[in-house]
């Protein structure tokens, strides 16, 4: 049933009847919202609390049945999704396999921890009928699982909306797919919120449609991968790039990565960015680009922005025409920034190549084999 949630500063928090000893053992919205949070009952049909649940089945059920060994994490996500302010899902010790959805995607909508006992133990599969997981808002933090078998136009695998702030630690995202035609389509992950990846892998997503790009993961506003592989993913079509990352118009942080074995039909085949001559930037730092294969920028395609790569190694990267493993494209605004970076080995000897009015720009310290420019 409908109810009003208490607000922050509420005169009705822990203001009711300090003897309240029932009969009722919830509140209105049922179990398992107690009707006794903080040592005194709110005033009112709601009691402000937050809720610390349990998952303990694979099944994904959603019947409102939440004994022993019956609380899905569909059920589980529907009712944190319902209570206002900041709660925790773990799952029960013995529960590791596969949770196979039934052709809808879970949601996030509210503050939320989720821990799972890890990338190896618990698997979550759409089973190509669904997207995985969407977060429409709040601060959620999520680890320990694998997102599988998402089948949909944006973000097979996740969805991170505007005004989700997320952080995936020690989570495997793969084998998902975007079926959008337009450049939008992030076969992995689709984030226009603020999303960080840490030691994460996000492997053998595809977008495989007309002009979609971001293989692995697509991006509009804030990214950061931290310690994290981004591998094995394309977006080959052939109007398709960034096959690995597809950052369009944000900022992108990669740190301590390795980004190798990606692939576009077009340009980037591990990172394509264009970070709209504004503010952003993209950074490279501690991080391996190798493998990577595309037409132009096997290994990085910087496009209209300012890409800074230090202490990195680009190598091994094949572009089928200019930039084996940097390519920058873009007026005189446009510039690569290198310190302390090999970009050297990758295929044709073609390093790097510059077009447009772009410049790169050697900040010392670096091993530059060929190509049109080395700073």
């Amino acid at each position: 049933t409908l109810t009003h949630a208490l607000v922050a500063g509420s005169p009705a928090l822990d203001a009711g009847d300090p003897n309240f000893a029932g009969p009722f053992q919830h509140d209105q919205r049922g179990a398992p919202f107690t009707r006794v949070a903080g040592g005194t009952i709110d005033i009112g049909a709601f009691e402000s609390q937050s809720l610390a649940l349990v998952v303990d089945t694979l099944s994904d059920v959603n019947n409102g049945n939440y004994s022993a060994g019956n609380l899905s994490l569909r059920e589980a996500l529907e009712l944190t999704n319902a209570n206002p302010g900041a709660d925790t899902v773990g799952f029960a010790p013995a529960l590791t396999g596969t949770i196979n959805l039934g052709g809808t995607e879970l949601m996030i909508s509210d503050e939320l921890a989720i821990a799972g006992p890890g990338a190896d133990q618990l698997t979550i599969d759409a089973q190509g009928n669904s997207r995985v997981l969407r977060i429409s808002s709040g601060t959620v933090d999520i680890e320990g699982f694998t997102l599988t078998g998402g089948n949909v136009g944006r973000g097979g695998g996740l969805h991170n909306d505007a005004s989700a702030t997320t952080t995936l630690t020690d989570m495997v995202i793969t084998g998902n797919t975007a079926t959008e035609f337009n450049f939008d389509a992030g076969g992995g992950v689709w984030n226009v919120g603020d999303l960080t990846l840490t030691n994460s892998t996000v492997s053998l997503n595809t977008a495989p449609n007309g002009s979609a790009s971001g293989g692995g993961v697509w991006s509009g506003n804030l990214l950061t991968v931290i310690g994290s592989t981004i591998s094995g993913n394309s977006a080959t079509s052939s109007g398709g790039a960034g096959g690995g990352i597809f950052n369009d118009g944000g900022i992108l942080t990669v740190s301590g990565s390795t980004i190798s074995g990606n692939s576009a039909g077009l340009n980037g085949g591990g990172i394509w960015s264009d970070t709209d001559l504004n503010a952003q930037t993209t950074t490279i730092n501690n991080s391996t680009i190798s493998g990577n294969f595309a037409t132009k920028g096997g290994g990085v395609y910087n496009y209209d922005g300012l890409t800074v790569i230090e202490h990195s190694t680009i190598t091994l990267n094949t572009a089928t025409t200019e930039g084996d493993g940097v390519w920058s494209w873009g007026d005189n605004a446009t510039q690569t920034d290198v310190r302390s970076s090999i970009i050297a080995g990758n295929t044709d000897d073609d390093d790097v190549h510059t077009g447009g009015s772009s410049d790169f720009v050697s900040q010392g310290y670096n091993l530059i084999g060929g190509g049109n420019d080395s700073g």
